[in-house]
């Protein structure tokens, strides 16, 4: 679970998460919130540039519902400062790191929408794309016909593999793809022709769906490992 979310193209720290994150109970945190919200009411924080700002909203977790607060980086800097315990201070850094990798997410997804030979290979990549899905639906039907009763999480599965296989995790808000810069859209539509390819090979030869994946999950990950995807790795290593 991601640390901050992403709403309304800003990004957000959800109370229920920072609690169970600073040892603390919801309710416990939420004091906490409602205490700095009170004292910075009226006050001039509507002429700030980056005004602290808490939403809230009606949530569910593990089969309750509860009210959260979504905290943008001014009001978390704000309530965290409240919070003196060593582990509290160990997460605030790391809620920090994730607030600073997401905003530059956006601002990177704002600058490629603004390049026309950005949104030209972004466009081919979803035709790769397309092309890939095609051939994981033909290997659904494959897997139920020889009796597979959960098949449709191949579509998932193998997303996630080829994510991985060039270090990376999947992600929706904001879609990682739109992070990308020129040369790792490209790679990325190289690492989709190879998995359906894959495939589609294994599906010629009538092998049994189980052990496609498996091979095709071995050959995934080789693939990533062979040096092919640099763009990839080395931004992996400099974080």
């Amino acid at each position: 679970m991601s640390l901050v979310e992403v709403k309304q193209k800003e990004v957000w720290a959800e109370s229920n998460i920072v609690a169970r994150k600073m040892g603390m109970k919801h309710h416990e945190l939420r004091r906490v919130i409602d205490n700095v919200a009170a004292e910075i009411k009226g006050d001039l924080t509507c002429t700030l540039k980056y005004p602290p700002v808490c939403l809230k909203e009606e949530r569910e977790y593990r089969g309750q519902t509860y009210t959260a607060c979504l905290m943008n980086r001014p009001m978390f800097s704000l309530v965290v400062n409240r919070l003196k315990t060593k582990r509290a201070r160990e997460w605030q850094l790391k809620f920090n790191d994730a607030f600073y990798d997401i905003e530059n997410q956006l601002l990177k997804a704002q600058a490629n929408a603004a390049s026309s030979e950005w949104k030209g290979i972004r466009e081919q990549g979803k035709l790769a794309r397309h092309e890939e899905t095609d051939v994981i639906k033909q290997f659904i039907d494959y897997a139920t016909a020889q009796g597979s009763t959960k098949a449709n999480f191949y579509y998932s599965n193998i997303t996630k593999l080829t994510y991985k296989a060039v270090g990376l995790v999947a992600q929706k808000n904001p879609d990682l793809r739109s992070t990308f810069d020129c040369y790792q859209l490209a790679e990325m539509m190289l690492m989709e022709q190879f998995v359906k390819q894959r495939i589609a090979h294994y599906m010629e030869l009538g092998r049994a769906y189980k052990d496609i994946y498996a091979c095709l999950r071995e050959d995934v990950i080789k693939h990533g490992e062979s040096g092919l995807f640099q763009n990839f790795h080395t931004k992996k290593k400099l974080k």
